[in-house]
């Protein structure tokens, strides 16, 4: 779109495993000619020459790119949607109808005149330290049948993808080595293999890094200006804490994921905050590559110039991601977040609440600012921004995970939860003690929760009742023909004590439940925004392939500092339930009233879900030869450089072309086999695993795991 104000904007159990599982080889495997092997999810299949993914096979061809349909020039602006300006998103008229229409009565004034907001949020006639009235809610913009898509933060009351083909690296392994040392050492490892390939302690981790950026290369040169994007950032972004809410004058356009029209049938477009470095790169975060340390080390604050200098780790802040769709228990959570924490001051939350008028905000303290002063929501109201949309826009946990990522602003962690959990005592401390445990830049500690029960939580000391959590291990091709795909629910997840005692445990996947890692998480692995109903599952397998691209290494935590509650654990019980009932679709809907779900806008947007879990399909390598997409920043939302997905596919079984997986994987993870396996290829500088230092290639039949 184009404006007069923004002429060049831009849309934005088996049996324990021991040692004796893992064979080392002298020489990297063939494909094996055994026939009738079984590689089963539910039922016994016969497959022919199957058990060996070919390590030649290319699933990263490069295809063909159609035009977009989505060019900018098609693009039409939803009324009150024209630009970012002050004046077009606080229009006076619009405003006072929508105070009226909530019982406030706005002082008067000419219907002509400017809505000038306050702090970029709050209008001059309402001061938002005055608690004594009931709390005004001020719109950024509106949209679509007269929904209302309010402000954060209101007071307490293009080329095709560039593939890996061009770059793919022998299973064996070839490091970065200057030329000749490479060669003469890579045919040594592989015709003879009688030398181990080097671990990451040794010298060709520094000569890897001296070749790549030893000199002025464009290695060098790329780091040298991803370096300036964030000292840019940083300049834009100073002090503590901050807030979306002074930054509103600025937030840009952002297409409806769902394609939404309002009333006069044009697509609603969402003002929504700038993201933090990203929007001035048109490709991937360091160009999808391995983050080196010195840009890693860039990325995150501190609560002061003091504490950084000192290096506080107390002090290193935290944001923390929360998404809400109807959930009375929002503001709950947002209060357990500050309440039970350590270190409250390092601590930000932006929310993403999906509500309709009938339910109750997040940012709405249950008592008045002035009769409570201590709530959180009044206490630590400068570190919270809600960000609120009409529930009938709420597309699924993509979309909104989206929009909460770009309340980022460089905090040194980045933890995503959903709106209904309980925090322990010093979760704060308890979860960064963890993640330092693990001496991995890129880890990941994710986990699905549990419910908060007598059996898991001690609500008299407010800490855990023991020390289980799930595994996240077990994934299974489910459905039939196109949409059949890879998932891995909650229900098939082990619950386990750890086997490792000092640190967090390796594990292959992914859970949206709860992900605590570094904040540059946020920049190298967005969410897409062009995905539409897509389920929690098809997310949590799309990002563990994207994360695993860009480089993390997934870990289940110690121990749980939180827990699903009470209304989410009810959700659940229901939920499995409705799954054993053969009329689960009925009663499905006679019970929309105690689960509220954005499947409840399936029909509205019908449209949206085939191309959109093509799309996620697709960008992860796991789509259908030959199938057209939507391709829109395929560069930004796709797969990283870092490892190739065929790489994950080998290491954890999952035969993508057959779609089947190896079983009894579990028992590999939480054995500690894949942990102490894995972890001796960590890099050096503590910059995640080096896959290309091994080969590794799970099997279920035989219990022998090739590997070297």
């Amino acid at each position: 779109f184009q404006t007069p104000d923004h002429p060049q904007s831009q849309l934005a159990e088996s049996e324990e495993f021991s040692v004796n599982d893992i064979i080392s080889l002298s020489k990297p495997p063939t494909a094996s000619n055994d026939n009738n092997k079984r590689y089963s999810n539910d039922d016994e299949i016969d497959i022919s020459n199957g058990s060996i993914l070919n390590k030649d096979e290319d699933r990263s061809e490069s295809k063909s790119k159609p035009k977009s349909s989505r060019s900018g020039s098609g693009i039409r602006r939803s009324r009150g949607s024209r630009s970012t300006s002050t004046s077009d998103l606080y229009g006076a008229g619009i405003i006072d109808e929508h105070l009226e229409d909530k019982g406030h009565k706005p002082s008067s004034r000419a219907k002509s005149e400017p809505y000038r907001p306050k702090n970029g949020i709050h209008s001059s006639r309402y001061d938002p330290d005055d608690y004594s009235s009931t709390p005004v809610h001020i719109p950024t913009t509106f949209f679509s049948r007269g929904s209302i898509i309010k402000g954060a933060g209101r007071r307490g009351g293009a080329i095709s993808r560039r593939r890996r083909a061009a770059v793919r690296r022998t299973e064996a392994g070839v490091l970065a080595f200057p030329a000749g040392i490479s060669f003469v050492l890579s045919m040594s490892w592989v015709i003879y293999g009688s030398i181990s390939l080097p671990s990451t302690d040794s010298l060709s981790d520094a000569m890897t890094s001296m070749s790549i950026f030893g000199g002025g290369g464009p290695e060098r040169k790329l780091e040298q200006s991803t370096i300036a994007q964030l000292r840019h950032a940083k300049s834009q972004y100073q002090g503590w804490p901050l807030s979306v809410r002074n930054e509103e004058t600025n937030f840009e356009l952002l297409r409806h994921a769902g394609d939404a029209e309002d009333v006069g049938g044009r697509t609603v477009e969402l003002a929504v905050p700038s993201f933090y470095v990203l929007n001035s790169l048109r490709s991937a975060f360091f160009d999808g590559k391995l983050l080196t340390r010195k840009i890693a080390d860039f990325i995150g604050s501190y609560t002061s110039e003091a504490a950084r200098k000192a290096g506080d780790i107390t002090q290193r802040t935290i944001f923390v991601s929360v998404i809400s769709y109807r959930n009375a228990h929002c503001r709950d959570t947002v209060d357990y977040i500050f309440a039970r924490a350590a270190h409250p001051e390092r601590i930000r939350v932006g929310v993403v609440d999906q509500i309709d008028s009938s339910d109750v905000s997040c940012d709405v303290p249950a008592e008045p600012c002035e009769r409570n002063p201590n709530q959180a929501l009044c206490k630590y109201r400068n570190q919270i921004d809600v960000y609120e949309i009409q529930s009938n826009l709420a597309v699924g946990p993509i979309f909104a995970r989206h929009i909460s990522q770009r309340m980022y602003r460089g905090e040194w962690y980045y933890l995503q939860i959903d709106a209904d959990v309980t925090f322990v005592k010093r979760w704060d401390v308890d979860i960064v003690d963890q993640f330092e445990r693990a001496n991995n830049d890129m880890a990941i500690v994710t986990t699905y929760l549990l419910d908060v029960t007598d059996e898991h939580y001690n609500a008299e000391t407010g800490l855990a009742a023991h020390q289980s959590r799930y595994l996240v291990c077990d994934a299974g091709f489910t459905g039939i023909g196109q949409m059949r795909r890879l998932r891995h629910e909650k229900a098939d997840q082990p619950e386990r004590n750890s086997h490792i005692e000092d640190s967090p445990q390796l594990q292959p996947f992914w859970a949206g439940d709860f992900s605590f890692s570094r904040g540059h998480f946020v920049l190298t692995t967005p969410y897409d925004p062009h995905l539409a109903m897509i389920e929690r599952e098809d997310e949590e397998i799309s990002m563990a392939i994207r994360a695993f691209t860009n480089g993390y290494d997934n870990y289940a935590p110690m121990h749980n500092v939180c827990f699903n509650g009470q209304a989410s654990a009810a959700a659940d019980a229901l939920m499995q339930q409705l799954q054993e009932e053969e009329d689960g679709e009925e009663s499905a809907v006679a019970a929309k009233q105690e689960i509220y779900s954005f499947k409840e806008h399936a029909d509205k947007y019908r449209g949206k879900y085939a191309a959109s879990i093509m799309r996620l399909l697709a960008l992860v390598d796991m789509g259908a030869d030959g199938e057209e997409w939507d391709r829109t920043e395929e560069e930004k939302y796709g797969t990283g450089r870092v490892r190739l997905t065929a790489k994950m596919f080998t290491c954890f079984g999952i035969h993508v072309e057959s779609k089947i997986t190896e079983r009894k994987l579990c028992d590999f993870v939480s054995s500690g086999m894949m942990h102490s396996t894995f972890l001796d290829h960590l890099r050096m500088d503590g910059m995640g695993i080096e896959y290309n230092d091994f080969y590794f290639h799970y099997h279920e039949l035989l219990r022998v795991h090739e590997g070297w």
